[in-house]
């Protein structure tokens, strides 16, 4: 994963190019969120963007903190915010504004909500226009879909997680079940058992939806990236190593140290990707910019409207194809 710091730097990039010289800037009370929130107030002044408002708000959001939220909202002219946060957040700040009727703004997304589609079922309306910059996806990676659906109700019995995945998906119940959750209505018990019929081809699920291969590309390129190291590890020869007295590591048992070495040199092709790394060990960053779109049967398209590649020149690391984004109120919001 690149570091957030390049996030930070695409982020006021975007709201330079169109003219955002007035954003409200918001973010869960975390270590994530300030350090995003700090360093963007100080990349932004070098392109004449200034903060609003800055606002935190705790991870449980209460009826009381919601209020004080919308409140700051509402006391400035700006309707462009940029919030660094979860899904979980996003979530409860969009019910309130739904409640209290709040439109018209334009969102901007960190990363970690950027392509959270199950937002959209209910804050649609809100949501349509948002920009943000998700990590690179791939388009498809062999057998995973296959691998995901293959799941029967004996192989995962064993595991809560996938228990309560497959109780709450069918909304039946396990012989045997060790799921210690349940966040339906009505009693658990009162539940059907589920027939051992059920087949997650048939309904749609964030779990088997590999549309935004993003995170899990990530893990994907991690697991190669491991094994790469250790085999170039394995390939020393002994009088010929990187460490002291130009030994070797032993690849049976090894400190982590010495892996991470093999790994910062690591240069190979992952799906059709170049995966290595700069000076400081972090791969070289690059963003697709997402926005989110209402399609003809209301349901959300996440379309690819630019990109922001860290390799590039600095004048050139932000391509976005202007004619493509769809606005929240029909039309880009003025700069303010």
């Amino acid at each position: 994963m690149p570091s957030d710091a390049f996030q930070i730097k695409a982020l006021a990039q975007l709201v330079r190019y169109f003219g955002w010289t007035w954003v409200g800037v918001i973010g869960v009370e975390s270590d994530y969120a300030r350090f995003a929130i700090q360093l963007f107030l100080q990349e932004s002044v070098h392109y004449g963007v200034c903060a609003a408002y800055t606002h935190f708000y705790p991870e449980g959001l209460s009826h009381m903190d919601l209020d004080r939220l919308l409140n700051v909202i509402q006391m400035t002219s700006s309707k462009v915010i940029i919030n660094f946060s979860g899904e979980a957040h996003m979530e409860g700040i969009l019910r309130e504004m739904q409640r209290q009727n709040l439109t018209g703004f334009q969102w901007i997304a960190s990363e970690a909500w950027s392509t959270a589609k199950s937002l959209w079922e209910k804050s649609a309306n809100l949501l349509k226009g948002t920009l943000g910059f998700a990590i690179q996806r791939a388009s498809v990676i062999p057998g995973l879909h296959d691998h995901l659906v293959d799941l029967t109700p004996t192989a995962i019995n064993k595991l809560s997680f996938l228990a309560e995945f497959w109780e709450e998906t069918f909304n039946c119940r396990l012989n045997g079940s060790v799921n210690t959750h349940y966040h339906g209505l009505g009693s658990y018990q009162g539940r059907e058992p589920c027939k051992g019929t059920e087949i997650l081809n048939n309904v749609y699920s964030p779990y088997s939806d590999v549309t935004q291969l993003r995170v899990s590309y990530n893990v994907y390129k991690a697991v190669y990236l491991v094994a790469y190291a250790l085999q170039d590890m394995s390939n020393c020869k002994a009088g010929e190593g990187p460490f002291l007295k130009k030994t070797c590591a032993d690849p049976k048992n090894f400190s982590p140290w010495q892996l991470l070495h093999y790994m910062k040199l690591a240069n190979f092709s992952a799906l059709g990707e170049k995966v290595n790394f700069d000076q400081n060990g972090d791969p070289i960053a690059y963003y697709d910019l997402m926005n989110w779109q209402r399609g003809p049967d209301g349901s959300l398209n996440l379309v690819k409207v630019g990109f922001y590649d860290a390799s590039l020149s600095a004048g050139g690391s932000l391509v976005i194809n202007d004619s493509m984004i769809m606005w929240p109120v029909g039309k880009q919001i003025v700069g303010m």
